[in-house]
C-alpha cells in the first residue's frame, strides 16, 4: 500500500508539472499503476479504497494522452463521423464507448450526429477527454433547472425512491449512453450520472445547485414512495443489481413499475456527500444513528443483495454489515430479503449439487468481522462502530448475529435446492416424453410417461412449502400430474385405442382434481376426452360406420369441452391458442348434435381469437375452416336451411381457403377430407339447386 502511495504521488506530480504530455514516459507511468492495482493480493474492495487517488491520477493520464492526440489529430480537419470514430479508436478510446460518446458530442454541441459535424475543434477535444461541461463557442449559458419533486415535502422527498421497472432499463441505457463502460459499478456512474447529470439541478431540500438523482426522475412507472431498502455496495454491477430486484418480483409476483426501491447512490445527495468530504465535516453519532434507524423502520423492508457467494463483498462493507444487524435487530417490524442475481444463485447451487457441502461459504463467512470492515467515508466507518460497541455483547455478539443470520439463509437455499431436484428432474422427464410424443417415437414416450406416473409419490413426499421455485408456485405439483395424463391419453388417441384414452383422461382428471388442479393441465385433459369421445370430423356421413359417435357420447364430449373453456377464462387464458382449440372442438360436437347456430357461434370465437394472436395464416387455422365448410356442408346436405346455394358456396369457400392454408405452410399437406368434401359438393351443384329454396325444391 505504500508503494501504491508513493507510485500514485509520483504519477500526480508529473501530470501537474507536464504541459505537454511525452508518450513513452506516460505510458510506462501508465503500465505501472495498473499493475499495481491488478496484481495488488489485497482484498479487491479493500484495494479499491486504498488506491481511490491512483485510480483518478490514472483517469487523468488517460485525459490527458488523449488531449495530446487528439488535439494534433482534430487541428484544421473537417469533421466528420467516419473520420472522428477513426481518430477515437487510435487515441486509445474502447470501441463500445465510441458510439454513445459521438451521439452525446453532438447533443451538447447543439447539432445532430450527421456525417459533417458543425463542432469546434477546441470543445471537441476538451469533451472527448472527459470535460462534458465544456461549452461549445456561442452557445447560449446553461441555466439552473428545477427538479421534478420540487413542490414535495420533506417527508415525500425522503421516502421517492426509484422503480425496478427503471433500474432496469433506464437506467442501465443512461450508464451505455454516458460510456460507463459494458458492464459499470454503481461506482462508474458517480461522475457522469449521479453527480454529472443533477449538478445544473436545484436540489428541493436546501435549495443549493446539485440534486440527488431520484429528484430528476418522473413518471409513476418511474419513481414513487420506497417499497424496500437495497442494502449493497458501490462495488457491485448495475446488471447485477437490476437482474436480482427483476428476478424477485417475477418470483413473487410483484409489478416492477410499483416496486420502488431506496438505494443509497440515487436517493441521497451525492453532491453534499462530496462537499461534506471535501471539508472534513463529521455526522454527529446521535443524528447518524437516529436517521438511519428511521429510515429503515420506516420503509420497514430491507432487501441484503449478497455476492459473490463463495466470499461476499457484502461483508467487507460496514454499512452493509450494519444494515443487515439493523434489520435483523427489529425482528417483525422489518422484513429482510436476502438475494443474490441469478448467476451467482446459479454458481451456487451448482456447486452444492456437484459437491454436496456449502463449506466453502461457511469459512469465508468465519472469517467476516465488523472490525475490519471498510467505509467510503471514515466517519460513517467510526459512527457504525461506536453503534457496535454499545451493544449488547459488543463486537462479538453484533459479529455472531449477522453471521447466523446470513448461514442460515445460504443453508436454507441449499436445502430447498435439494428438496426440489426431484420435481425438476419428473418435469425434465415429462418434456422429454412430449417431445417423443410429437416425434412419433410411442414406445419410447409411453415407457418415460409411465415413469413419471409410478413416481407421483415422490412429488407428494418432497417438501414443496417453502421458497420461490418453479415447484413451489400454486398449482404446480397438481399441473404436472394433469400434463402426464394428458399426455398418456394423447398418445392412446394416436394409436387408435381410443377407449383406452378415454380411460386414462377421465382418471387423470380425477387425479388432477384430487390434487387441487384448476389450471391449464386439467383444461387440457378436459379437452382431451372430448375428442378421443366424439373424435375430429363434424359430419358422421364422412366416417366411417363404426367411428360415429352416440348422441350420449357427443353430449359428454360438449360437456367436457365447456368446461375446459370454463378453466381457461377461470385463469385468464380463454384468448390463447388453447381457447381457440378449445373452441374450435366444441364447434366439432356441436355439429354432431346439429346445434349449428352454436357451433358457428364457436368458430367466429375462434376467428376472432385468432386474428388478435395474428395466426390466420396458422395451419391451425386451416382445421378451424375445415369445421367451418363441414357446417355448411352438413346443414347443406340435411336440407337444413332455406338458402341451399348459400350454405353449398360457403362450404366450397371454407375448404378452398383450408386447402390454401395448408398449401403456403412447410411441413403441412392439405387434409384428404377436405379434398373429398370439396369432390363431394362438386358433384352435386345442379343449376335447379342454385336458384331453388328449400320448400320449392321439397315440393
Amino acid at each position: 500500500r505504500s508503494l501504491a502511495r508513493r507510485q500514485t504521488e509520483r504519477i500526480m506530480s508529473h501530470v501537474a508539472r507536464t504541459s505537454a504530455p511525452n508518450t513513452s514516459e506516460l505510458r510506462t507511468l501508465l503500465t505501472d499503476i495498473e499493475s499495481l492495482i491488478h496484481s495488488s493480493k489485497v482484498d479487491a474492495e479493500f484495494a479499491r479504497d486504498e488506491f481511490a487517488d491512483a485510480q483518478r491520477a490514472l483517469v487523468a493520464l488517460r485525459r490527458k494522452l488523449q488531449r495530446g492526440v487528439l488535439q494534433k489529430c482534430l487541428s484544421n480537419v473537417k469533421l466528420d463521423l467516419p473520420l472522428m470514430r477513426d481518430i477515437l479508436l487510435a487515441s486509445g478510446f474502447e470501441v463500445e464507448r465510441i458510439g454513445p460518446l459521438l451521439a452525446g458530442l453532438a447533443r451538447d454541441a447543439g447539432c445532430t450526429p450527421a456525417d459533417e459535424l458543425d463542432i469546434d475543434p477546441d470543445f471537441a477535444v476538451k469533451w472527448l477527454c472527459g470535460d462534458h461541461v465544456a461549452k461549445q463557442p456561442r452557445r447560449p449559458k446553461r441555466t439552473l433547472a428545477r427538479a421534478v419533486s420540487a413542490g414535495c415535502s420533506t417527508k415525500e422527498l425522503d421516502e421517492r425512491a426509484l422503480s425496478v421497472h427503471y433500474i432496469s432499463t433506464t437506467l442501465g441505457e443512461l450508464a451505455h449512453e454516458k460510456g460507463c463502460g459494458a458492464h459499470p459499478k454503481v461506482y462508474d456512474i458517480n461522475d457522469d450520472i449521479l453527480l454529472g447529470m443533477t449538478e445544473h439541478v436545484i436540489c428541493p431540500r436546501d435549495g443549493k445547485a446539485g440534486a440527488a438523482f431520484v429528484d430528476l426522475i418522473d413518471g409513476e412507472d418511474n419513481v414513487g414512495k420506497a417499497t424496500h431498502m437495497l442494502s449493497y455496495t458501490w462495488g457491485y454491477e448495475l446488471r447485477d443489481i437490476a437482474e436480482s430486484l427483476t428476478a424477485w418480483c417475477e418470483e413473487h409476483g410483484l409489478d416492477p413499475k410499483r416496486t420502488y426501491v431506496w438505494m443509497c447512490c440515487s436517493c441521497v445527495n451525492q453532491h453534499r456527500v462530496k462537499e461534506a468530504l471535501e471539508k472534513k465535516e463529521v455526522v454527529s453519532f446521535e443524528r447518524f444513528q437516529s436517521v438511519f434507524q428511521s429510515r429503515v423502520k420506516g420503509i420497514g423492508k430491507v432487501i441484503a443483495l449478497m455476492m459473490p457467494w463463495d466470499k461476499p463483498l457484502y461483508l467487507s462493507r460496514a454499512w452493509c454489515m450494519y444494515e443487515m444487524y439493523t434489520a435483523v435487530t427489529l425482528g417483525d417490524e422489518c422484513e429482510l430479503t436476502i438475494l443474490m442475481p441469478p448467476r451467482e444463485q446459479h454458481s451456487f447451487l451448482t456447486h452444492v449439487l456437484e459437491s454436496g457441502d456449502i463449506m466453502k461459504i461457511w469459512d469465508s463467512l468465519s472469517k467476516a468481522t465488523i472490525k475490519i470492515a471498510e467505509a467510503t467515508v471514515p466517519s460513517d466507518r467510526d459512527n457504525i462502530h461506536k453503534v457496535v460497541a454499545e451493544t449488547d455483547g459488543g463486537v462479538q455478539a453484533f459479529d455472531k448475529k449477522v453471521k447466523e443470520h446470513i448461514q442460515q439463509w445460504f443453508l436454507q437455499t441449499a436445502i430447498h435446492f435439494v428438496e426440489q431436484r426431484p420435481f425438476i428432474m419428473m418435469s425434465r422427464l415429462l418434456k422429454f416424453a412430449t417431445m417423443m410424443n410429437d416425434m412419433h417415437m410411442m414406445d419410447d414416450a409411453d415407457k418415460l410417461l409411465e415413469y413419471c406416473k409410478d413416481n407421483f409419490g415422490l412429488l407428494s413426499r418432497t417438501p414443496f412449502s417453502k421458497g420461490t421455485s418453479a415447484a413451489s408456485k400454486p398449482g404446480a405439483v397438481p399441473d404436472y400430474i394433469a400434463c402426464v395424463f394428458h399426455q398418456r391419453g394423447w398418445l392412446r388417441h394416436k394409436q387408435r385405442r381410443i377407449e383406452d384414452a378415454i380411460g386414462i383422461y377421465t382418471e387423470g382428471i380425477k387425479a388432477a382434481q384430487d390434487a387441487g388442479a384448476t389450471g391449464l393441465g386439467l383444461s387440457r385433459l378436459q379437452l382431451g376426452r372430448g375428442r378421443s369421445l366424439c373424435g375430429d370430423e363434424p359430419d358422421e356421413e364422412f366416417r366411417d360406420p363404426g367411428d360415429r359417435p352416440s348422441s350420449e357420447r357427443v353430449e359428454t364430449a360438449i360437456q367436457d369441452y365447456q368446461e375446459s373453456i370454463r378453466l381457461l377464462e377461470l385463469n385468464s387464458m380463454l384468448e390463447t391458442e388453447d381457447g381457440a382449440k378449445a373452441l374450435s372442438n366444441l364447434s366439432i360436437a356441436h355439429t354432431l348434435a346439429e346445434n349449428y347456430d352454436d357451433a358457428l357461434d364457436a368458430l367466429r370465437h375462434t376467428e376472432a381469437i385468432r386474428e388478435r394472436l395474428g395466426t390466420l395464416g396458422h395451419p391451425s387455422n386451416s382445421r378451424r375452416l375445415y369445421n367451418l365448410g363441414s357446417v355448411h356442408l352438413k346443414r347443406f346436405r340435411t336440407r337444413n336451411t332455406d338458402d341451399l346455394a348459400g350454405e353449398w358456396k360457403s362450404a366450397c369457400i371454407a375448404f378452398e381457403e383450408s386447402n390454401n392454408i395448408a398449401h403456403s405452410c412447410a411441413n403441412c399437406t392439405p387434409d384428404a377430407k377436405c379434398n373429398e368434401k370439396l369432390k363431394w359438393l362438386e358433384e352435386r351443384t345442379p343449376p335447379v339447386w342454385c336458384r331453388t329454396s328449400s320448400s320449392e325444391l321439397c315440393a
